[in-house]
């Protein structure tokens, strides 16, 4: 390939592997795009000579581990939808120029302290899709000039204090769609989670239950400090039945506050957001207008198009009122892996347990604790029979599950690692073979100058050499010239090259003698 190439496209290529070779002497390359390949090993230092690259696309491939020794030139790096489970530490060279990084659809789970170390201009960072559990102190504080950061779709349960430090220039963080396990909501979020980003303009929480109830808690208790520098906050599909009120304080520049699809309750106590609504510009819906969930009498009425005194005093009973809105649907058989319940009619007295999902044999009911019986204020009775005391009990601790996720990610990183350091071993010797069979081609092809050096000077023909003693050029063997004399007739005696025979050969004088 010509060295100028300065964009170069490989997507759908069904390229595997990527080798020291194959960019080998392309000084000028600025792009490069491998998309939608099936990449599952990229030899180190492979990318090193490309000094001029700016961009790196490598979308929708099979790697588990981001390329060690990309230039320092690159300032763009798409790696989304592919297998890489860790972001380790010294990725990048020093003072790298990279800017965006793009991980998006991953299986990260863990994120090293100094993993961007080098990377100090890291403008955004992607890690939406992943499978990240916790965000440790000191993550971002080689990060100062981030701006955009994207945890969408991730199981975060520990946001450690100090995760967030050092992130004066960020402006947008998303952390929606967090479905966080942790039981320990209260400690959810740090006690100075929000003094990490001073200047952050939107903050997007949507269909977080956990983590926007330990953020609206933060701002209850008043240990918040105001984010003057906030424009959009997005609440949407939160299962909120109230906001604190103190909100407005603590956003008062807010433009949206996004309220779609919750539940919220028009009592008493929302009336100081009734009336935010009629006299302020801030839209507080994207799709949907906030509508009133209890009592049952305003039950899917927009809170804006209510009067003062359509909120009640208090809404007691909130989850009885809400069955109570529900269709009463006869009910359902269901079986959970620690208390079995089964649904019985009212006609009949007999329980039968419930099978086990793989349909194992049950243990002999030893002692079994009475069954408890409770009216659902449906058709039927409800009956709860409770494992007797013996019988081991199926762990639900959410941190056992964790703990067990945890090891499960740990065995594929270091599957992935073991299968990198495979791979590269294979690449090594690969490289050694074609190393040495270059070579070997090399030395015969000069022994072979050399012997017909040789040849052509004992043939006594005068040959141009460089200063490396190689042949340039060789004149050309010169014929021996005939040997001719003139006799006193008048004509002419030559002598042939090849053989000692005379001829001779008459002159026109002699012809017409």
């Amino acid at each position: 390939m010509p060295p100028e190439v300065g964009d170069f496209r490989l997507g759908q290529n069904n390229l595997t592997r990527i080798t020291l070779e194959d960019f080998q002497n392309i000084t000028s390359l600025t792009l490069l795009t491998m998309n939608d390949n099936k990449i599952n090993f990229v030899e180190h230092r492979s990318f090193e000579g490309l000094e001029d690259l700016k961009e790196l696309w490598m979308s929708r491939n099979e790697l588990v581990y981001i390329p060690r020794g990309l230039p320092k030139t690159l300032q763009k790096l798409y790696m989304d939808s592919n297998q890489v489970v860790e972001l380790e530490q010294m990725l990048f060279k020093p003072d790298s120029a990279l800017n965006v990084l793009n991980l998006e659809g991953n299986k990260v789970f863990k994120i090293h302290s100094e993993a961007l170390k080098d990377a100090p201009q890291l403008t955004t960072l992607n890690l939406q899709g992943n499978a990240i559990t916790r965000i440790e102190s000191g993550t971002f504080t080689h990060s100062p000039n981030l701006e955009s950061l994207t945890f969408t779709n991730n199981p975060i349960d520990v946001f450690k204090s100090g995760a967030f430090k050092n992130l004066g220039m960020l402006t947008e963080i998303s952390l929606s769609y967090i479905d966080s396990k942790t039981t320990d909501v209260e400690n959810l979020l740090p006690d100075f989670f929000f003094q990490e980003m001073p200047n952050v303009t939107e903050i997007d929480l949507m269909s977080s239950v956990k983590l926007t109830r330990a953020f609206l808690d933060k701002i209850k208790d008043g240990t918040a400090q105001p984010f003057t520098e906030v424009k959009l906050l997005n609440l949407q599909y939160n299962e909120l039945k109230t906001l604190p009120q103190n909100i407005r304080s603590v956003f008062p520049n807010i433009k949206q506050l996004l309220l779609d699809g919750n539940m919220l309750v028009c009592d008493k106590n929302l009336l100081w957001l009734y009336d935010w609504m009629k006299t302020t510009e801030v839209s507080f819906h994207q799709y949907d207008l906030p509508t009133c969930d209890l009592p049952k009498s305003l039950y899917g009425q927009v809170i804006a198009t209510l009067s003062r005194g359509d909120f009640v005093d208090t809404v007691d009973n909130i989850q009885e009122t809400r069955n109570e809105q529900k269709p009463q649907n006869p009910p359902q058989q269901e079986t959970a892996p620690v208390d079995p319940i089964q649904q019985a009619s009212n006609q009949g007295n007999d329980i039968t347990p419930p099978s086990t999902a793989n349909n194992s044999p049950q243990p002999t009911n030893r002692n079994p604790e009475p069954a408890v019986t409770r009216s659902t204020g449906m058709a039927g009775t409800r009956v709860i029979i409770r494992p007797p005391k013996s019988q081991p009990q199926v762990p639900t601790d959410k941190s056992s599950a964790k703990a067990s996720y945890s090891e499960l990610a740990r065995k594929a990183a270091r599957k992935a690692e073991k299968e990198r350091k495979k791979g590269e071993q294979f690449e090594r010797r690969r490289s050694r073979r074609e190393r040495n069979e270059r070579n070997k081609n090399e030395n015969d092809k000069r022994s072979e100058k050399r012997k017909i050096r040789n040849k052509k000077e004992k043939q006594g023909r005068k040959c141009e050499k460089d200063e490396n003693g190689n042949i340039i050029k060789c004149a050309r063997k010169q014929r021996d010239k005939k040997k001719c004399e003139v006799l006193a007739d008048g004509t002419v005696r030559c002598k042939k090259s090849r053989g000692n025979k005379d001829k001779t050969i008459a002159t026109p004088e002699a012809q017409r003698a």
